[in-house]
């Protein structure tokens, strides 16, 4: 009995190690692409993603809630490999929305601070760029935005159901 659940704990630590960390910044001479979100203040069950994408077809898929006690948060942690056409089509599906340097789309007196939002995040030879976008903002530019975000998530073949953002709308 002791050498059976040796080998289970064994085996599941080695599955945990089997997931590379997530990478900082970019390759050398690649790009990394990050979306994540930002839970609202107060949302009973708190729940994060984290999509980042380099440029060699890694995708990391991090996503972790709580349900009222911050003591008992759960996260599940997954890699996929995307082709460098499905790669390619994740980077367009998000040049409409990217700027130049950092943007923030909840600076106006159209928004709500207190609906979360979304980071989205550049690193590649054209610089460090980023994008925040706040669900609670009422500007005509959100259904856009909202459909060039769900737009590259969904090339990546990554399913609705598993994300928490809350994209409505558009």
């Amino acid at each position: 009995m002791a050498r059976v659940f040796a080998l289970t704990v064994s085996l599941m630590v080695s599955a945990c190690a089997a997931i590379p960390p997530t990478p900082a910044s970019a390759p050398q001479n690649g790009s990394l692409i990050s979306i994540r979100n930002e839970s609202l203040p107060f949302c009973g069950r708190c729940e994060s993603a984290t999509i980042t994408v380099t440029s060699d077809g890694r995708v990391w898929v991090d996503q972790g809630h709580y349900q009222s006690l911050y003591e008992d948060w759960k996260v599940r942690r997954y890699l996929i490999n995307i082709s460098p056409s499905t790669h390619a089509e994740f980077v367009a599906a998000l040049s409409s929305i990217r700027p130049v340097g950092n943007f923030r789309r909840d600076e106006s007196r159209a928004c709500g601070t207190d609906q979360g939002g979304l980071l989205l995040s550049w690193d590649d030879k054209k610089g460090k760029d980023s994008y925040y976008f706040d669900f609670g903002c009422d500007d005509p530019q959100n259904a856009s935005t909202i459909r060039s975000i769900r737009s590259a998530v969904a090339v990546l073949g990554i399913q609705k159901s598993r994300l928490s953002w809350g994209l409505t709308g558009a």
